[in-house]
């Protein structure tokens, strides 16, 4: 019996000036949904529509909104921000009682107007109008700002550290002192890793308890070089630390080292692998041919947006007897 070949996959669409598309008009998709460099992205739902920006660096005008009914076919709206006061890094895209806000990370270059990272606030009525700012908050060698809501209706700001301001109310301004509030979870000194690089701070509220997200190995590889950690609501121990979770935005949050913390809530932080490698650079490094390219279907009634992603696999070929 002869072997079927596998059908070839779709060709890539052409959008917005000629960028590739993903959708492939045919109830189908491809990853990436976004061709091109997109990183840091940050992504806040408005109603049933999603809005995104990125890191746009040294790019003038900077900091681009783009918005997506599906999260697969993205369109620009806009930059936000015509003269950035550095490079722009990790930017957190935020609504607040009926207001936009965009917490930024200025990087001092050859031509900004900053001498050291300094984290701005820009602010809307309207996501898709005109942007206001930005308004230095007076934080210095800072990155990765993550707002976030306490039970008491407190706002705050979560930094690479991880540490922790207060916002006024109208998350315009700071009140009070920077204070250390985490001291991350420490993998095993023989992992193979950039640096340890606690960062990226982002805060997420279920059920009534606090999520703190955060990342350490570094960014710039090796591949063993992305982590996460969070807080978890459930009992359960760490190798050298065992916390109880907080249901407080605003309490003590530096972990107990060597055992239980018994006078106050903490993070405790739960490790989670990304992708880890032992000893990744004694390994040699073997060619092997491309995976083949694979689509998706969409399925709407799903996931956000009605989608829902599933690999569109070909049909085996049949065995030869």
């Amino acid at each position: 019996m002869t072997a079927t070949a596998p059908s070839a996959a779709p060709a890539w669409g052409r959008g917005i000036e000629n960028q590739r598309r993903a959708n492939l008009g045919d109830g189908t998709y491809r990853n990436p949904v976004m061709g091109g460099d997109y990183p840091d992205p940050t992504v806040l739902r408005v109603g049933d529509r999603y809005y995104l920006t990125y890191s746009s660096f040294e790019s003038s005008p900077g900091i681009v909104l783009w918005r997506s009914e599906n999260l697969v076919d993205w369109e620009p709206v806009g930059p936000t921000c015509p003269e950035p006061w550095g490079s722009v890094f990790a930017i957190d895209l935020v609504e607040h009682a009926g207001r936009y806000y965009m917490y930024i990370p200025f990087m001092p270059t050859s031509w900004s107007r900053v001498d050291a990272p300094t984290i701005a606030v820009m602010w809307a009525d309207d996501i898709e109008g005109s942007w206001h700012g930005p308004i230095d908050l007076g934080l210095r060698g800072y990155i990765d700002p993550g707002h976030a809501v306490g039970e008491d209706g407190e706002r705050y700001l979560f930094l690479n550290g991880v540490d922790r301001v207060r916002l006024t109310d109208d998350g315009l301004a700071t009140v009070g002192d920077v204070e250390h509030v985490y001291d991350g979870w420490h993998y095993p000194e023989d992992w193979v890793v950039e640096a340890y690089s606690l960062e990226g701070p982002k805060h997420v509220m279920r059920d009534g308890w606090h999520y703190l997200v955060s990342a350490v190995g570094g960014t710039a590889g090796p591949a063993t070089g992305t982590w996460s950690s969070w807080p978890a609501p459930a009992p359960s121990t760490v190798p050298g630390r065992t916390c109880p979770p907080t249901r407080c935005c605003a309490a003590p949050t530096r972990p107990s080292p060597g055992g239980p913390a018994a006078t106050a809530p903490c993070w405790r932080a739960r490790a989670a692998v990304v992708r880890h490698l032992p000893r990744l650079r004694e390994r040699p490094h073997r060619a092997r041919p491309p995976d083949p390219p694979r689509t998706h279907r969409l399925d709407r009634g799903r996931l956000a947006g009605g989608l829902r992603r599933r690999p569109d696999r070909a049909a085996a070929p049949a065995r030869r007897r």
